[in-house]
């Protein structure tokens, strides 16, 4: 019952992440000069010492260093990223992934759940 409904939703918006990060990071390539290598120096910058990240996110997370990065860190910093050039064209993030979103392509197979253009249901 509500287990269940709670344990669904996580699914959805887990899924939801993932297509988000994806959409963006292929649409931040073909937009953005160096998206990835901006997107990872970020991280760089922010998190110097990788050794002590890779133990908190195994304590707190069960993930492995490589993991936490590309589930976690990297998705935030593609967001960011791709504001900040956004913005120096005075381009609205969220307005222009809103946009993104709707006119990306996206098929998900073996579920129940589906792509409505903004997010899974």
């Amino acid at each position: 019952p509500a287990d269940n409904q709670a344990a669904l939703i996580i699914k959805q918006d887990t899924l939801t992440s993932l297509i988000e990060n994806m959409i963006l990071t292929q649409k931040g390539k073909k937009e953005f000069a160096d998206f990835e290598l901006q997107s990872a120096e970020r991280i760089n910058r922010l998190v110097p010492d990788k050794n002590k990240m890779g133990k908190a996110a195994t304590f707190m997370y069960g993930l492995s260093a490589e993991a936490f990065n590309e589930l976690i860190l990297m998705p935030q910093s593609r967001r960011e990223i791709a504001q900040e050039n956004l913005e120096k064209k005075d381009i609205f993030f969220d307005d222009w992934f809103l946009q993104v979103k709707k006119e990306a392509r996206v098929y998900l197979f073996f579920t129940s759940f589906t792509w409505d253009g903004m997010q899974v249901r």
